[in-house]
């Protein structure tokens, strides 16, 4: 499984939350997220699949569509605001990522499930690799974003 994979983000986290709550609060351009709001936007993804899409895959399994992104998000966003700072939004994040993980690995690797509104068949592994995807494409932003900071 992609375990392994669905973790390697984790210590990255635990290194930007040495970074200072204004760095990590502060948009990475103008109208976009800040690093704050992009780990609680993963964090929110990962929350939505643990409740919601993990639960139900079995083999054979019809899951239930992905939720309208643009809508989902703005929810994710809203949801983190509650957290007091980008240190708690971290670590909750750290620890669904780890649920995540786990409960990803404990799935027979082997079996396959449909997602309403997609074309193709998943495997926990295929699955599990939109979100290593996402991740990269999150931490790639954020690190650039840092990178400028440090000039």
């Amino acid at each position: 499984m992609t375990t392994n994979q669905l973790l390697a983000i984790l210590p990255e986290m635990a290194e930007m939350k040495s970074q200072p709550e204004k760095l990590l609060t502060e948009p990475l351009e103008t109208n976009k997220w800040s690093i704050r709001e992009i780990v609680g936007h993963l964090f929110y993804w990962d929350k939505f699949n643990l409740e919601v899409m993990v639960p139900k895959m079995v083999d054979g399994a019809a899951l239930p569509p992905f939720p309208d992104l643009d809508a989902h998000n703005a929810e994710g966003i809203q949801y983190i605001n509650k957290f007091a700072s980008a240190e708690v939004v971290m670590d909750a994040f750290i620890r669904t990522r780890k649920e995540f993980a786990e409960k990803m690995d404990s799935l027979d690797p082997e079996m396959s499930f449909q997602i309403e509104g997609e074309s193709v068949s998943f495997m926990p592994a295929s699955f599990a690799e939109i979100f290593i995807e996402h991740d990269a494409h999150h931490l790639r932003q954020m690190h650039r974003f840092l990178l400028g900071k440090v000039r």
